[in-house]
């Protein structure tokens, strides 16, 4: 055999160079970057296959099978790409899995996970198969596909049993971090608090410095101070300083910080901590530009949003 080498190489690509066919991918390849930016704006939904990570590089195929009533959060099936993972507690998509390679899923790890660890969509299963899948019941499956109940290999020490662990491992730590995403309703619960807040202070106003009710409402709004004997007076009835508003983003900016389209500016803008950078987005969307932002509805707040994550990349010295 003769082995060429690299100048060797070269001398033949450049003369063959204008024979090479340059072959794009469709928009419809599981690689395509126009797919998986349409297919991250459109949202999560039921049947779609994705690939999740997290920043501990812990890495899965999981199967939508439900947004939860947090919408930041899905109900997925775990799934592996090698068939010769399967266990008894598993079944074997042989056909019908968007990779078009048989692929091995585990029915009894489904459970809920935060919709920020997707970052790669890879289309959708056939209805049906999603039925067959969650419900653990092969019958179910489209006719057009094939799944069938797992089996356990042979060797004790197999591979496959690891495999079946690390990934149940995965989803019991990937739930846990459900718990670890801001409250929604921070709005209400601030406004119910400064409203108490703001009563009992008014009520002090009056009771230990016999404010007129226009001079308290001037004082609760920040229109006019307090002298200093006035300050000593309210600080001994329990009230140092008068009450402020806690900061409280809503709950559709929340929402749109989880999504998977802004998974890759997270990571850009906080690679040490991707979900602080989200609740950074969130929290500058909703306050740091409201000036500048117009418009209403999902269109405005996407812009907000973008507007948030531009400025956020710059202020950490990236280029979105």
């Amino acid at each position: 055999m003769t082995t060429r080498s690299l100048t060797d190489m070269l001398r033949l690509y450049e003369q063959h160079v204008d024979d090479i066919e340059i072959i794009e991918p469709d928009e419809n390849d599981l690689d395509s970057p126009e797919r998986i930016r349409r297919q991250r704006a459109e949202g999560v939904r039921r049947g779609q296959l994705w690939m999740a990570r997290d920043h501990d590089d812990n890495l899965s195929y999981v199967l939508v099978t439900a947004l939860c009533d947090d919408p930041r959060m899905a109900m997925v099936i775990p799934l592996s790409n090698d068939e010769r993972m399967e266990t008894a507690d598993s079944l074997v998509i042989e056909k019908g899995a968007p990779l078009e390679i048989p692929m091995v899923a585990w029915p009894v790890f489904r459970t809920a996970i935060p919709i920020s660890l997707l970052f790669k969509p890879l289309k959708e299963f056939a209805p049906a198969t999603v039925d067959a899948i969650e419900g653990n019941d092969p019958a179910k499956a489209d006719p057009n596909d094939v799944i069938r109940h797992g089996t356990d290999p042979d060797d004790e020490m197999s591979e496959a049993f690891d495999e079946r662990d690390d990934t149940a491992l995965i989803m019991i730590v990937w739930h846990a971090r459900c718990a670890d995403l801001p409250e929604l309703g921070q709005l209400d619960r601030a406004e119910d608090g400064a409203s108490d807040d703001l009563e009992a202070y008014g009520k002090a106003l009056q009771d230990v410095l016999g404010l007129k009710p226009q001079i308290r409402l001037a004082v609760m709004r920040g229109q006019l101070a307090l002298n200093v004997s006035q300050q000593r007076k309210m600080a001994k009835a329990g009230f140092p300083k008068a009450p402020q508003k806690q900061e409280a983003i809503p709950d559709d900016y929340l929402i749109l910080a989880e999504q998977p389209e802004f998974y890759e500016i997270a990571e850009q803008i906080n690679p040490a901590n991707p979900q602080q950078a989200r609740l950074d987005m969130a929290r500058k969307a909703a306050y740091g530009l409201a000036a500048r932002t117009t418009g209403h509805g999902t269109a405005a707040l996407r812009g907000a949003f973008l507007k948030a994550a531009e400025q956020l990349v710059k202020d950490n010295g990236g280029a979105q």
